[in-house]
């Protein structure tokens, strides 16, 4: 029985496995971040980069072993500038099995660093025909990651820290990683780690790119493993699933597949050089106002890209001012009108209830050539308009027509594009009132 908890130790400690989030290519202890797949970030230190709660699952072949594999259930939930995450992770080869549950906790101080702490509760098992052996064990990970410029980090992580003093039985590895993440334009980022392990030190180097709005690809390169890995995902707004593969020059290839499941929907924006480093204007001193920049300098904007700009132009010439509601109309997740707080200003705030509305704003122009439609009634109607499955820019587009005084509205509705029969029928009914 000896010799099979000997070989299950040896075993684990060679090859170090830990069950991967999606695209972590390398299965372990990795630092810094690309955050391809923010919201199943198990990073305590990153929680602050994901947009809202999310569950994900994985399962995995590790190596080319008999009866190997692996598996992960994530839950993550974010709170305001922190959050906190739970996992439970497997791995599993013939004569040994070792079960994780941790719980994760996180907070970002200054919009520049992130701190956090992981508590891990091991089930070690080792067992053969004649009898089996059991272990449990409890140690705890802290996590640091300092972001400079939305386009820079660099994180650090040390796990089972009292494993490292445990003079007695040293049955799981203490690791530390350091590393770094370069964002160069949005969508793009090159990410590289140093980690060590019960031998050496390991350096990874990878490349991330979201070529398409719904697809992202990812590269990596071990040197002291020689390993390579490759990985792919796919984003369906509130579904990401991704596939990645690791090639070991000596212990074969290792599969994993990620499925996703994310309450806010996916930051579906492909490589971007809107976004480079150099041209960005989002310090505290040249904020600009919302309501009165022109669309050159509301695009210089982070989070900010040319289908975004044409709905907020649009928006600004048909129904007026912008406020918070109508960006999350316009399609702004919560989190990215937090970002654009700090860029910009000028936003409409909503009446307090003793309020009228016209104690703080102005008085619409009014314009002959167009039938004149209160913004009660405009947003009223762009509400309508978008739960009928109408896109805000076209229901941008029919009121501009509703309000115009020309004699021919139907027609012109119905010949906008993108509009099925059953979707003209819904809008025509909403917009009939107001000809």
């Amino acid at each position: 029985m000896n010799m099979v908890i000997l070989s299950a130790l040896i075993l684990y400690s060679a090859f170090d496995y830990i069950p991967p989030e999606p695209m972590e290519l390398f299965p372990y202890t990795i630092a810094a971040s690309d955050c391809i797949v923010s919201d199943s970030i198990l990073n305590p230190s990153y929680i602050f980069s994901v947009k809202g709660p999310a569950v994900s699952f994985y399962g995995g072949w590790p190596y080319s072993f008999d009866n190997a594999s692996s598996q992960s259930v994530n839950l993550i939930v974010p709170i305001k500038e922190g959050g906190f995450s739970a996992s439970w992770k497997r791995f599993s080869v013939k004569g040994y099995s070792e079960d994780l549950f941790a719980l994760g906790t996180g907070i970002r101080f200054f919009n520049l660093l992130g701190i956090g702490t992981k508590f891990n509760f091991y089930k070690l098992n080792a067992y053969d025909d004649l009898s089996k052996w059991k272990e449990d064990k409890f140690d705890v990970g802290l996590y640091s990651n300092l972001l400079l410029f939305d386009r820079i980090s660099f994180a650090a992580c040390y796990e089972n820290i009292i494993q490292k003093y445990d003079d007695r039985q040293r049955l799981l590895n203490s690791n530390w990683s350091v590393g770094t993440s370069l964002i160069a334009v949005r969508g793009l980022a090159f990410t590289y780690n140093l980690t060590s392990s019960e031998f050496c030190y390991i350096n990874t180097f990878s490349f991330s790119a979201k070529l398409l709005s719904e697809l992202s690809l990812k590269v990596g390169y071990s040197r002291e493993t020689a390993s390579y890995a490759f990985g792919i995902c796919m984003d369906l707004k509130h579904l990401s699933v991704s596939y990645s593969l690791n090639a070991h020059p000596y212990l074969g290839t290792t599969h994993g597949v990620h499925a996703v499941l994310r309450y806010e929907s996916a930051d579906n924006q492909s490589i971007s050089y809107l976004d480079f480093p150099l041209t960005k204007k989002n310090s505290a001193m040249s904020k600009i106002n919302i309501n009165e920049a022109d669309a050159s300098e509301i695009v210089e904007l982070n989070y900010i890209d040319i289908e975004l700009l044409e709905r907020i132009v649009k928006y600004r010439e048909t129904m007026g001012d912008v406020s918070e509601t109508a960006l999350v109309q316009l399609g702004f997740t919560r989190a990215d009108i937090v970002n654009l707080y700090d860029q910009a200003w000028g936003f409409v705030r909503k009446p307090s209830k003793n309020e009228k509305p016209d104690q703080f704003k102005p008085k619409p122009k009014v314009n002959k050539q167009k039938r004149y439609i209160s913004p009660e009634e405009k947003n009223k109607m762009f509400s309508q308009l978008c739960s009928a499955g109408v896109t805000p820019i076209c229901a941008l587009e029919i009121i501009d027509i509703v309000q115009d005084n020309t004699q021919n509205k139907q027609q012109r509705i119905q010949a906008l594009e993108g509009l099925s029969k059953s979707i003209q029928d819904k809008v025509l009914k909403i917009c009939v009132p107001y000809f």
